[in-house]
């Protein structure tokens, strides 16, 4: 959950040959929430 934004980037980073990056964030209403556990998404679901 939460807001992809694809940025083009000025300066390259070191082992990355790409010059867009998605950025994530989230905010107050759209939360970021970044995890590996299936149920995450269940227990985000009941609190919103």
């Amino acid at each position: 959950m939460g807001i992809g934004k694809w940025i083009t980037v000025d300066k390259p980073i070191d082992s990355y040959s790409g010059t867009r990056i998605l950025a994530l964030s989230g905010t107050k209403k759209q939360k970021l929430l970044i995890t590996d556990e299936p149920k995450a998404m269940e227990r985000a679901n009941r609190k919103l």
